[in-house]
């Protein structure tokens, strides 16, 4: 009794598992969607990085400016 029971749970895991995995799908085609949107989005902060990337640099500078302007003190 409490084998077959045990089968039929077996049974609905794996049913729930599939729907699980439909669902899934579905969010994954929702995604891919998005990651088309996001391309464009993509290349602009793209862009952006790069301008991050030389702000970078100049804070560097600037504090090897500070550096500097504490060793002339």
């Amino acid at each position: 009794w409490r084998q077959t029971r045990k089968v039929e749970t077996d049974e609905d895991r794996r049913r729930q598992m599939k729907t699980d995995g439909d669902r899934w799908r579905q969010m994954k085609t929702d995604e891919d969607r998005w990651r088309q949107m996001e391309t464009d989005e993509d290349r602009r902060r793209q862009v952006e990085t790069d301008k991050d990337r030389w702000r970078q640099m100049k804070t560097d500078g600037d504090k090897w400016i500070q550096m500097e302007t504490g060793g002339d003190r």
